[in-house]
């Protein structure tokens, strides 16, 4: 038994690896034409080499999913196609155990994804920057190229219409994602690359240009004659680390850190709203107070005069002077009456005035520190966890890989092996398009797209555990 879990695993790693190597190739092939490229054009080498060194663990979080999964069938097919799997099942092995001989080996496979896409993710950014940075206006026009769209940075893209001979770059595009992530659009006319001898940093100022949108908190466009900004950083500047470009750690932490902040922001709202409808509830009774108070008041000086009036009737009798003294006795009555209202009013006014204050104080330092609104703070929580979900899910996915392709590459039939292999190859590009397709509903966050990425995995699992039954 152990010499065929020996011969089952050295023909799977050999495979395996193989394949690694071939795919890390073919991911970056591109790079590397780039690279060779750009050392023609006399930029510094040192910089280059760490751009694309940087970008092997983002390859290799792709590659050995699937070569977990072309390995299965490879070797699988083979073992199949040459009536080895009969055989072995002809001598009680169950194919199902054979199986699971490689789970250690996909439990390794997917702790390394694991550990790619939380350490090694965000150090490649990191690297990234400072090899780009350290680029400098020397290099920054031999970056860009006629009719093509360059990215000078993660979020700077440059496409440029034409460079003339002394270095003047024509019919320029700028798209800018540096404030937030969010997109601004910078069309000119021309512009001038220069760089600032005493910081490093490198410049490019514009002519004849239009920004779109200008400020984000009030759209729309504007224009200019001339305008200069920032291309590239200098290396002692600080690295400003985007959400998305974190660990897994500071993903969890911050998106729960975002969301407590948004229903501070709540909180906050809740009380100057429930400040301002106190203080309209208080100033409503006191302006009823004062209402009825002044009512009452015109009842009692209609009463006096109609008295007045009677007494006047009856002057030359005894009841006259008792009329007059009635009156003058409802009429203080009723001064005193409208002056308690009056004070009974200032009163109530005064007595929620401190309630008011406290609630609009608490109001203030629920909020304070908080510079984003509510709808920008949980858009960007909601982010963080769909690209949180999404990396663990892809970490994962080389165990998910490998039990979905051994009993699809096992065909009882040799005609069936071919149709597998295809089936399997279709399977896991559903699986990345469906897996990228959910993380794009962080628009509609009512339909909790940080679970939706889950849908593919669980589909997965439930097909693996069915396959895996039917080998037995």
């Amino acid at each position: 038994m152990n010499i065929l879990r020996l011969y089952v695993s050295r023909a799977f790693y050999k495979t395996f690896f193989a394949t690694v190597a071939v795919l890390t190739f073919i991911i970056s092939i591109g790079g590397l034409f780039r690279i060779t490229d750009l050392l023609a054009r006399g930029i510094e080498p040192g910089p280059v080499l760490q751009v694309f060194l940087s970008g092997l663990p983002n390859g290799m979080i792709y590659a050995i999913p699937v070569s977990s999964l072309t390995a299965a069938l490879l070797v699988f097919g083979r073992l199949s196609g040459d009536s080895e799997v009969t055989a072995m099942r002809a001598c009680g092995v169950s194919m199902a155990r054979v199986a699971f001989w490689l789970f250690p080996f996909s439990l390794v496979a997917s702790l390394l994804c694991l550990y790619l896409n939380s350490e090694m993710i965000p150090l490649q950014y990191y690297l990234r920057w400072r090899a780009t940075s350290e680029l400098r206006a020397d290099s920054a026009l031999h970056l860009l190229e006629v009719g093509r769209t360059v990215s000078i940075s993660d979020e700077l893209r440059l496409f440029v219409g034409a460079i003339e001979d002394d270095g003047t770059l024509k019919q320029i595009r700028i798209f800018d994602e540096r404030d937030g992530g969010r997109l601004r659009e910078i069309k000119a006319d021309r512009g001038i690359v220069e760089t600032d001898s005493d910081t490093g940093a490198v410049y490019l100022t514009l002519e004849r240009v239009t920004i779109d949108p200008f400020q984000f908190e009030s759209p729309g466009a504007a224009y200019s004659d001339r305008w200069q900004m920032r291309l590239a950083q200098d290396t002692r500047q600080t690295y400003v680390q985007r959400d998305k470009h974190r660990n897994f750690h500071d993903l969890f932490v911050l998106s729960r850190e975002l969301v407590i902040e948004a229903e501070r922001l709540v909180e906050g709202r809740w009380l100057t709203e429930r400040a301002r409808r106190m203080q309209q509830e208080a100033y409503a009774e006191a302006e009823r107070l004062r209402r009825e108070a002044w009512y009452s008041h015109e009842r009692v000086r209609e009463k006096v005069s109609q008295l007045r009036a009677r007494s006047v009737e009856l002057e030359s009798s005894g009841e006259g002077a008792l009329l007059q003294d009635h009156a003058t006795q409802l009429e203080k009555e009723s001064a005193a009456d409208l002056v308690r209202a009056e004070y009974k009013a200032l009163q109530m006014q005064q007595d929620v005035a401190p309630k008011v204050a406290l609630l609009l104080r608490q109001s203030r330092i629920a909020q304070e520190g908080i510079g984003e609104s509510e709808e920008r703070l949980r858009e960007r929580a909601l982010d963080m966890r769909i690209v949180l979900h999404q990396r663990l899910l892809l970490s994962f996915s080389p165990m998910l890989f490998l039990f979905f392709g051994i009993p699809m590459g096992i065909r009882p039939h040799r005609r069936e092996t071919s149709i597998g292999i295809a089936a399997s190859l279709v399977v896991m590009f559903m699986f990345y398009i469906i897996l990228t397709l959910f993380g794009e509903f962080k628009g509609h966050p009512q339909l909790r797209p940080d679970h939706l990425v889950w849908i593919p995995g669980g589909v997965m699992v439930l097909v693996d555990l069915v396959l895996l039954r039917r080998m037995r």
